[in-house]
């Protein structure tokens, strides 16, 4: 069985190899992490979020002097702003958190996409736990609700781990949300984490089927079509437990790692994984194996608390690094690949092989996704199958499969764009459209506390089913929290080629953290703006 850590090595070399072709004249030099000391000097354009509910831009960044950072920026409160661009000395336990912003955005754009100019956010009881306990900020990526006539309900998280612009994620979801009557189709999008929001493109996607015919969003991308889904005969985890009563039907039981597995993770990288067992037709050949699952919170961890808190205020030139060194960023695209995710693979001639590769879906909402197999089966009609992953990454809620579904129905692909748009104060905005109707440089750009509203007209038919799915794409980059300010003793510090010590960091961080992260992290999402 090919170790992920094969993988990582492989995918690393090869992705060297492809950009010293692209860029032979680029030198690029790893940073190395020091503890913070006085004289430290920060590069990067940045927003600092103060605790009397005012920001500053630091365009060129700032320095660290003992327990202050000073720079030459402007300042913005609630109801005035001071242009005058001067220098600032700030302590650093009065500033609740700070981000790296491109420089390229408009001033009303920073003024007007931000927590504080919005409501002086920290104040308010809502996000005290955000700054006393930064690795339980509830987060990563936009998160998408529709509305069921009375209220809006959390359907999907939008391109979860797009941590760079260069790795924008096509991210498609399968809405639960049925049509209303009068085809008005609401959705609200909103931001309620410490992050900035960059989506590029969003659209629903209405696809006209059989009745009775279940769609499903594929490992490709496009649409897997179902009939009559039925559940494996048997299901047991990588310690040979039987795990089938978790898996066989959709409720709140989920499959997920024993803490026991990632203690383990002390002797070396290895995987979990859930075998199935799937009884094929005679005559069976091809499979369609539907997945509802979602991340745990141990990849929000790994980006709070080892990456992003242990490099301290130097996340800010991480973050920006991200964002402008295309090679650094691949690295880093690839080596997290290695470990994410969960690889889907089927026993054939006496060796697993890896017939799919999902990535990692986010924790906060659930999401449904299919992948289309080629049926293979021993003398008694048994296909075996195998969900592998990263200890205690992934949660299962339900599998099942379908074999030689013969349906070949056209399904009528539709994509809708709203009709009106509004913001979380009301005002309708026709100059959002253009941001989102396609994939290009064009972003509409969120802070903490924003929400959007779209409309859409979507008629109903009375022939055919619709299915209703969203398309997005985009990314985020996280705010540094106040806490991760501070000057840090000396420790472990992110390197980005240094895999097993950052395993090792996320193995002991999790085991220490998992139980307050999974208590706190839901509730401290940001208020919305319109509630305030």
């Amino acid at each position: 069985m090919m170790l992920r850590q094969e993988k990582l090595t492989l995918g690393v070399i090869i992705i060297s190899l492809v950009f010293s072709a692209c860029f032979p004249s680029k030198r690029v030099t790893l940073l190395k992490r020091e503890v913070i000391t006085p004289g430290l000097r920060i590069k990067s354009p940045t927003k600092a979020f103060l605790m009397d509910a005012s920001f500053l831009l630091f365009p060129y960044g700032f320095s660290v002097v003992n327990d202050t950072i000073r720079g030459v920026g402007t300042r913005y409160w609630l109801d005035h702003a001071d242009l005058e661009s001067k220098p600032y000395t700030i302590p650093l336990d009065s500033i609740g958190a700070m981000s790296y912003y491109d420089l390229k955005s408009s001033p009303g754009s920073l003024l007007g996409s931000t927590l504080l100019g919005l409501y002086g956010g920290f104040i308010t009881a809502y996000s005290i736990e955000c700054i006393t306990c930064p690795k339980c900020c509830f987060g990563s990526c936009p998160t998408l609700y529709t509305h069921d006539g009375k209220e809006y309900k959390l359907e999907a998280e939008l391109f979860s781990y797009s941590l760079s612009k260069f790795f924008q994620e096509n991210d498609l979801d399968r809405l639960s949300q049925k049509i209303p009557q009068n085809g008005l189709y609401q959705v609200r999008v909103s931001n309620e984490a410490l992050e900035t929001h960059y989506i590029n493109e969003l659209s629903l996607i209405t696809v006209s089927h059989q009745i009775g015919t279940k769609l499903f969003p594929s490992d490709k991308g496009g649409f897997i079509a179902t009939t009559t889904l039925q559940p494996p005969i048997e299901a047991v985890n990588s310690l040979g437990e039987d795990v089938f009563n978790l898996l066989h039907s959709r409720d709140d039981r989920w499959y997920r790692s024993d803490t026991n597995m990632v203690r383990k993770l002390a002797e070396g990288v290895y995987s979990d994984w859930v075998d199935l067992k799937l009884k094929l037709p005679e005559k069976a050949t091809n499979v369609k194996l539907v997945l509802h699952l979602r991340n745990t919170l141990l990849s929000t961890i790994l980006l709070y608390d080892v990456v992003l808190a242990s490099q301290g205020i130097a996340a800010l030139e991480w973050t920006e690094r991200m964002n402008k060194d295309l090679l650094y960023a691949s690295q880093y695209h690839a080596i997290y690949n290695s470990y994410s995710g969960m690889d889907i693979k089927v026993y054939r001639n006496g060796k697993w092989i890896q017939q799919a590769s999902l990535k990692d879906v986010g924790p906060i909402a659930g999401k449904d996704v299919a992948v289309e197999l080629a049926a293979s089966k021993d003398a008694e009609g048994i296909m075996r199958v195998r969900l592998e992953f990263f200890p205690d990454n992934i949660m299962i809620d339900y599998v099942a499969f379908e074999a030689n579904n013969s349906l070949k129905e056209a399904l009528l692909v539709d994509k809708i764009l709203p009709t009106e748009i509004y913001d979380h104060t009301g005002q309708k905005r026709d100059d959002i459209l253009e941001l989102i109707e396609k994939s290009d440089n064009q972003f509409l750009i969120t802070s903490p506390g924003e929400s959007y509203y779209f409309n859409y007209n979507i008629p109903p038919s009375e022939r055919m089913e619709k299915t209703v799915f969203v398309q997005s794409k985009g990314y985020y980059t996280e705010w540094i929290r106040g806490e991760w300010l501070m000057p840090r003793s000396a420790g472990y510090q992110f390197d980005l080629l240094r895999v097993d010590e950052t395993i090792a960091q996320l193995r002991q961080s999790w085991l220490a953290n998992r139980g307050l992260i999974e208590s706190e992290f839901f509730k401290t999402k940001i208020p919305l703006g319109e509630g305030l």
